[in-house]
C-alpha cells in the first residue's frame, strides 16, 4: 500500500513491478516476487548506508 501514496516514483515502480510480475506469472510462484523485493530493498540500503559513510 505504501508505493501507492508515493505518485513522483510510480515510473520506477511500474519498471521495477513488471519483471517481477512477469517472473511471479512465469513460475505461478509468489515466492520469485518476494525474494526479488527483499534483493532491491537490500541493494537500496546497502546503496544508502554507503552514501552516509561516504559523507
Amino acid at each position: 500500500m505504501y508505493h501507492v501514496w508515493t505518485p513522483w516514483r510510480w515510473g520506477q515502480i511500474l519498471i521495477g513491478f513488471l519483471p517481477l510480475a512477469w517472473a511471479t506469472w512465469r513460475t505461478r510462484s509468489v515466492y520469485v516476487s518476494m525474494v526479488a523485493h527483499v534483493a532491491i530493498n537490500v541493494v537500496f540500503l546497502l546503496l544508502m548506508i554507503a552514501s552516509f559513510a561516504a559523507a
